[in-house]
């Protein structure tokens, strides 16, 4: 059965797994005659678990350790409360063998439309424009995480489009401010990680608003010998707020939603870190390469084209 991650869910499944889809899910959701929720509220997120997001006639089956989650939002075929992963092991252990086959015609289609989504975004993921695209930067930032890598994202449309691009490897590689948006949580949850698992790198991807709320945190993580590396997404606003702004009112009335270039990465030397400022697409990889193996705590502040993520046709959540 296909499954889509999202929240600290990713990496619940490496991401070249066959079964594992990221750009294809509204695709999914509007056309599967059975959707398993595991542990995902239905929330906006998840379009309340309602059409359009969801089909009309879907079967929906939930299973989550919370009972309260059972049946928000919309009725359920199955709600059961219950241990997510005894509840899938025993359920694969009950199924038969050939089940899977039933399953790759549609596995098929979805792979199909996944690849269509992957190839429509590919132009601004290789994009050489300056200021730097949204994706460009999400790519370079795929290309240096590995398995041994925590990603902690922290931003509206910078984490967003990092999270459609970024391949995960295991369970716990992705931690996010989740639901409720709480952005801020970036610099503690990045020390938080780090000191968790010192062997394992620790990259932190913030969007210019969200590292303002909590930057000076990573004074702690220079204090305390704590090598995180920040790279911030700098579009000059609160992208995620803008752009709908934008969409339903126009340039006249996108008020309160403009932010300076701030050069982040001086205050990171300020600090006692290291800092680089990019702006250009052929800068990042190597930036990136050099911050993330140079053991010290180190910020990389990236100017990106605040219009480059509306380009790319995908739509921010927040007005």
């Amino acid at each position: 059965m296909p499954v889509f991650m999202n929240g600290a869910g990713r990496g619940s499944l490496p991401g070249r797994h066959p079964l594992a889809f990221a750009q294809a899910r509204g695709f999914a959701l509007g056309q599967a005659d059975l959707v398993l929720v595991l542990g995902t509220p239905l929330d906006f997120r998840l379009g309340y678990g309602r059409p359009p997001s969801f089909g009309e006639h879907v079967k929906v089956a939930m299973v989550d350790c919370d009972p309260v989650e059972l049946g928000r939002n919309r009725p359920l075929e199955l709600g059961l409360a219950s241990h997510i992963g005894l509840t899938l092991r025993q359920t694969g252990q009950a199924l038969p063998k050939a089940t899977a086959k039933r399953f790759e015609t549609w596995r098929q289609t979805l792979e199909k439309k996944e690849t269509e989504a992957g190839d429509r975004l590919m132009a601004e993921r290789l994009s050489d424009s300056v200021p730097i695209s949204h994706y460009r930067l999400g790519h370079e930032i795929a290309a240096v995480v590995d398995a041994q890598t925590t990603v902690v994202g922290d931003g509206g449309d910078v984490v967003g489009c990092a999270s459609k691009i970024v391949e995960l490897e295991r369970p716990g590689q992705w931690l996010d401010p989740g639901p409720f948006g709480c952005l801020g949580v970036g610099p503690p949850f990045a020390i938080a990680a780090k000191l968790l698992d010192p062997a394992r790198r620790v990259l932190l991807i913030a969007g210019d608003g969200a590292f303002g709320l909590n930057g000076m945190e990573m004074e702690t993580a220079v204090r305390f010998k704590l090598p995180v590396t920040v790279v911030i997404g700098n579009d000059g606003g609160w992208g995620q707020i803008r752009n709908p702004q934008l969409s339903f009112f126009g340039a006249e009335r996108a008020v309160g939603t403009s932010l300076p270039f701030t050069r982040f990465d001086q205050m990171m030397e300020a600090l006692g870190g290291k800092g680089a400022h990019v702006t250009e697409p052929k800068q990042l990889r190597p930036a990136l390469e050099k911050a993330m193996g140079s053991g010290e705590v180190s910020c990389v502040n990236v100017v990106l084209d605040p219009a480059a993520y509306r380009r790319g046709g995908q739509v921010s959540m927040a007005i």
